[in-house]
């Protein structure tokens, strides 16, 4: 996988990734796209869907197979610290 130049950015996240472990998100994410860089294609919106198609499944693999529960609640039913969320609920 190539990005089209060489000064271009790969946003790995953002304030909207909410993750309970992010040393383990960024490693697997990482990973797969080691695996999408060694097939050496463009970086536009076909390869971009199909990496992230790839780390979501890897994701899910991790939580069932391996037992690392990456997200936490994701259901988010607490009810304190909702003004710390308001960006994310809007």
């Amino acid at each position: 996988m190539r990005l089209k130049e060489s000064t271009s950015i790969f946003n790995m996240g953002d304030t909207s990734i909410r993750v309970k472990e992010v040393v383990p998100i960024y490693k697997q994410i990482l990973k797969t796209l080691q695996k999408h860089n060694q097939s050496n294609q463009k970086w536009n919106n076909e390869s971009q869907a199909s990496f992230y198609s790839s780390v979501l499944s890897d994701f899910a693999k991790a939580e069932t197979e391996d037992g690392i529960n990456l997200f936490g609640n994701l259901k988010r039913n607490e009810i304190t610290g909702l003004d710390k969320r308001g960006r994310t609920l809007t």
